[in-house]
């Protein structure tokens, strides 16, 4: 699959889950293949034209993780760094984020999930939160 960079397409936020579990693991399989083709660091469904609220993250540690339905339930402190995005190839941004943020969703079995990020991981999450709501990091 192809990475969407039409930013009309990008710019519409996506619908949450309710309870489809079967097309969450369906989907969930196809983000994790395509975040390894890709070799990215994080994938949102948006950014393959699928529009569900989930995305994959890779973590510092350990095998990628998915969020569905995620919210940013707390965030603390600021940094300014350099992103990057699969959806806007050539180009970077510098971006405010928060330095920890705490994300509450679903797995991709539709478990009640918590991660606590801080640094890449947590600029990684709300990066992907950021593009299911339609925003790319050239809006902000």
């Amino acid at each position: 699959m192809n990475i969407i960079t039409d930013k009309e397409k990008l710019h519409k936020k996506t619908n949450s889950f309710i309870d489809e579990k079967e097309d969450i693991f369906k989907l969930y399989t196809i983000l994790i293949l395509e975040l390894k083709k890709h070799d990215g660091q994080s994938l949102a469904a948006n950014q393959l034209g699928f529009d569900k609220s989930i995305f994959v993250m890779r973590r510092n540690i350990g095998p990628p993780i998915c969020i569905v339905n995620p919210i940013i339930s707390k965030e603390k402190g600021s940094i300014i760094t350099t992103e990057y995005c699969l959806s806007i190839p050539g180009e970077s941004f510098k971006i405010k984020r928060p330095k920890k943020v705490t994300i509450r969703g679903f797995n991709q079995y539709l478990n009640p999930i918590k991660y606590k990020f801080e640094g890449i991981e947590a600029r990684r999450a709300c990066h992907e939160i950021d593009h299911l709501n339609g925003i790319l990091i050239g809006d902000i």
